[in-house]
């Protein structure tokens, strides 16, 4: 009888062989052999293996392996089911997994192996032309461009002006402007000589010429000044013909000690800042009106954000225009005289100066000048007569100063020449006394014309 023995092993081409011991001649009978040659068996146990052998199979575990990125590289095979060495080869390949699941990573798998051809690119649509704005690294938001602090044209012209060596020039400063030193310094820098009053300059912090004053504030206490700021605001305006309230938005001393010009980014615009801003400038429009109760003037207001040093240029910027102004009216010498180095504005206060200022209207600024011309006021009153005054004083301190001058003193001349017994050298003492006249109502006091408030 024939004995099949299987041996476990693969032929070169990947297929099972069998090696079939033939028996001997005598032994097995030709009609089986000739079956066996044929390939067709008449036992059919024959087919089987025998059952002292067993099967040799390959178990793989069920359990997902992990694959890295070297793996799909290298293209590692693994086989997740149970393949039998038995089993027909075009089924063991189907069975076995040459590739990654991930359907992503096809692409790259492919190109890695050298395989570009077989990449399929997904169409892409053609980019579309679109206008992108210069991109800035600055907020969307900044409180410097806020409409509420926005300066007038000629603030921002008058701080990016340049000055250098500029002759000193003298401005009455009041006690308040004196404690600020940082601002004090640039003035200073800028060729201002700070002449310090004791007394009151009619509401102002500064006097740089005898039509304009300068008031100064920090915008984060205007909530609780506001009362305050407008006092001085109608006494300021009842002097000079143009009355400037400088805000300081940044404080001084930040912006001193910065090196930079970026602009702070804490906003000091709060809405109560805000809507006391509003709240003033509707009180400055309904209550300061020129030509009424006494007002001769006009307020700005102005916000300072780069510091003193651009207060001081603004500054520099105005008193320039008013020595050029003054120079198409009175010639370079005269101007000179006004809007040089003023020494004459050191002189001590007097009685003259004290009733120029409380009983005709004139601001300290032209009182002095007045005074450093005629030496006096009898002086000023003998020696021109309205006409003159008009003409000599106008384009000085202001045709609206020169007219209520002219206006007061008119019936106190009048009420003089009445009293009898009264030498000139009177005359002073009562043309500046606060009771001058005769008859009472003949003679319209100061007071009486709207034009005087208190002092605060």
């Amino acid at each position: 009888m024939a004995i099949l023995r299987e041996i476990d092993g693969l032929r070169d081409d990947g297929k099972d062989m069998l090696v079939i011991d033939k028996p001997k001649a005598a032994s097995i009978p030709n009609n089986l052999e000739a079956d066996l040659v044929a390939g067709s068996s008449l036992r059919p146990e024959l087919d089987r293996p025998p059952k002292r052998q067993k099967r040799i199979t390959r178990h793989i575990s069920s359990a997902p392996i992990a694959k890295s990125l070297n793996d799909v590289i290298n293209a590692t095979q693994y086989a997740p089911y149970q393949i039998d060495i038995h089993a027909d080869t075009s089924r063991q390949k189907q069975l076995t997994r040459t590739v990654p699941d991930e359907a992503n990573s096809m692409p790259e798998f492919l190109q890695i192996r050298g395989h570009q051809a077989l990449v399929q690119v997904p169409p892409r649509s053609a980019p579309m032309k679109r206008f992108t704005p210069p991109q800035s690294n600055e907020p969307k938001y900044l409180w410097i461009n806020h409409l509420a602090i926005k300066n007038p044209p000629w603030y921002e012209d008058a701080r990016c002006m340049q000055y250098y060596g500029r002759d000193s020039i003298a401005v009455l400063a009041s006690l308040h402007l004196c404690q600020d030193r940082i601002l004090v310094r640039s003035l200073e820098r800028l060729g201002f000589e700070i002449v310090e009053r004791e007394s009151s300059i009619q509401g102002a912090d500064l006097v740089i010429s005898a039509s304009t004053a300068i008031l100064f504030r920090q915008l984060r206490i205007l909530p609780t000044q506001i009362t305050d700021i407008m006092q001085n605001l109608k006494l300021a305006t009842n002097y000079f013909s143009r009355v400037i309230l400088v805000f300081e938005v940044v404080a001084y001393g930040v912006m001193e000690k910065r090196t930079d010009t970026l602009i702070p980014s804490v906003d000091p615009l709060s809405p109560i800042v805000l809507t006391t801003l509003s709240a003033l400038r509707r009180s400055i429009a309904i209550t300061i009106v020129p030509g009424m109760s006494g007002t001769i003037g006009f307020v700005e207001l102005v916000f300072a954000t780069q510091g003193a040093t651009e207060v001081s240029k603004v500054l520099t910027a105005i008193s320039d225009h008013e020595a050029k102004r003054l120079e198409s009216l009175i010639g370079v010498k005269e101007a000179l005289e006004v809007c040089g180095t003023r020494p004459w504005l050191w002189r001590e206060g007097s009685e003259d100066e004290v009733g120029l200022v409380d009983q005709y209207g004139v601001n300290s600024f032209s009182a002095l000048y007045i005074l450093h011309h005629f030496g006096s006021f009898l002086k000023l009153v003998e020696e021109l007569d309205e006409d003159q005054r008009k003409e000599f004083l106008g384009p000085v301190i202001g045709e609206e100063v020169v007219l209520r001058f002219n206006d007061l003193l008119r019936p106190r001349l009048k009420g003089f020449r009445q009293l009898k017994g009264h030498s000139l050298s009177d005359a002073s003492s009562y043309l500046a006394a606060d009771d001058a006249g005769v008859g009472g109502s003949d003679a319209p006091k100061a007071h009486d014309e709207g034009w005087l408030v208190e002092e605060v």
